[in-house]
């Protein structure tokens, strides 16, 4: 009787330690952010699907990680809701034993190192084998675009929502001066590459990769500096009279994106190899180029120069003697109306004061002449001289509307030197064109210099244009 006693009281023990050795041992790795694992009992480690998940299940981290959080959870048949979980015991690390038949998940979240999520531990409780669950999210594998569009959380880091960005398959924003390159883990592009790029625009390169890969990726830059004008004349003449990549596929737990920030660059075009660490056949570690795309640099213009036609209502007369009776003269003006004009103009592009105003004075900016400018931008300042040799006496200052590239409406004021009458009526008072009484001939008027405002129109050609116009005539 004593015996077979202590025989139950032996096989209780034995199964006791049996399930209590069920073990989780998570290590916190030597270098690198990725976690590791392995599952052991009292005869050693074992394959994590022989965990009997009826019975208690111990999570033995790392001491260094010992108070992150950890759970054990299963999830609904759709791989939706979390139907429930098994949070260990903070002491003693201890999961009581789930009877519900569900597959359980592991997750140990951790701040500094990826999540670690061991998926399909234990058997299914009521039939005994192990039952994988293919419509769960931790089961299923994804592409890197599907990983975008359906399961990539925006992070702190992301300026723009990149599912956003690959739905609409935009990749530059000319108003916020940033573009934007995405790449699967193959440095293949997901949707296309920005264009028409400028040289106060930052580049946003992301990469979405596995993340146990993290640390073998680097982005090199090739041919590419800053190094702005202090002033950029736009060119003139001196006057003369893909597909979206779908290949690959992870699960949604094992893919993250990279992020690199670069730029701006005011070369000619900027270079960016994308690269990958990786060990040979001869378990070498051997850095390869997986992709690479150049992109050409708009420059940026902080003035213009362009030659105008122009009706100015300022007038230049001339003066002569006309009869007023039949025995006396008077004075009367020639040409008194309406003139046309040549001017030499400079075009200010203001809207570098603008983005001044709106992000600060860090980077130089300017006018670029590639992009299709809006209706505001279309309205620039101008200042001009005419093209001869008064243009000491003619000074024009005004606006700009460009209507199309290379010509532009021109409008403002007109301050010039022009003659008037200085010589006095007989009766010793102010002349009057017309109706004064003038006793003397045409070379004795006396006139004066004076300085006075009218209005000006026209029309504002490119330099290039213009000459081409004024060759052919």
């Amino acid at each position: 009787m004593k015996n077979k006693f202590l025989h139950t009281v032996i096989a209780i023990l034995v199964a006791t330690s049996c399930f209590a050795q069920q073990k989780i041992t998570i290590s916190k790795p030597a270098s690198g952010s990725t976690l590791t694992f392995q599952a052991s009992n009292a005869k050693g480690n074992i394959d994590v699907s022989k965990l009997n998940t009826k019975e208690n299940i111990t999570i033995s981290p790392d001491p260094a990680l010992s108070s992150k959080d950890y759970v054990l959870r299963i999830e609904n048949v759709m791989g939706q809701d979390i139907t429930a979980t098994q949070i260990p015991d903070k002491e003693t690390g201890v999961i009581t034993g789930i009877t519900s038949g569900k597959t359980l998940y592991l997750v140990f979240k951790s701040s500094g190192f990826q999540d670690l999520i061991i998926a399909d531990i234990g058997k299914d409780a009521s039939t005994g084998s192990q039952t994988p669950n293919p419509t769960n999210n931790l089961g299923k594998t994804v592409s890197a675009l599907d990983f975008l569009l359906n399961n990539f959380e925006p992070t702190k880091y992301s300026y723009h929502d990149l599912k956003s960005l690959v739905m609409r398959n935009t990749r530059y924003f000319s108003g916020s001066d940033q573009a934007f390159i995405i790449l699967d883990e193959n440095g293949r592009l997901i949707g296309n590459v920005p264009v028409n790029l400028d040289q106060d625009d930052r580049f946003y390169i992301y990469l979405v990769v596995d993340r146990n890969d993290i640390d073998k990726y680097d982005l090199e830059v090739v041919g590419a500096e800053y190094s702005p004008v202090d002033l950029q004349i736009r060119s003139y003449e001196p006057i003369n009279k893909e597909t979206f990549s779908t290949q690959g596929s992870k699960s949604p737990a094992d893919w993250t994106v990279i992020r690199f920030e670069r730029g701006p660059y005011t070369s000619d075009n900027v270079t960016f190899n994308i690269k990958k660490t990786d060990e040979n056949e001869q378990n070498q570690m051997e850095t390869n180029v997986l992709s690479t795309y150049t992109l050409k640099i708009n420059k940026l213009y902080h003035v213009a120069i362009g030659a105008s036609f122009i009706s100015t209502n300022l007038a230049k007369p001339d003066f002569d003697v006309f009869p007023l009776t039949d025995t006396t003269n008077t004075i009367n003006a020639l040409n008194n109306g309406s003139r046309t004009m040549l001017t030499f103009n400079v075009i200010w592009y203001w809207q570098n004061t603008f983005k001044y105003l709106r992000n600060g004075s860090d980077l130089t900016r300017g006018r670029d002449i590639l992009k299709e400018p809006n209706w505001l931008t279309r309205l620039n300042p101008t200042f001009g001289v005419s093209i001869d040799n008064t243009f000491r006496e003619n000074f024009f200052v005004g606006g700009t509307y460009e209507f199309a590239r290379g010509g532009s409406l021109i409008f403002g004021g007109h301050y010039g030197k022009i003659k008037e009458v200085a010589t006095k009526a007989p009766d010793g008072t102010d002349f009057v064109l017309g109706q004064s009484v003038y006793t003397g001939t045409a070379d004795n008027i006396k006139l004066t210099d004076a300085w006075k405002w009218g209005f000006f129109f026209g029309v504002t050609l490119d330099t290039r244009i213009f000459n081409k116009i004024l060759t052919r005539n």
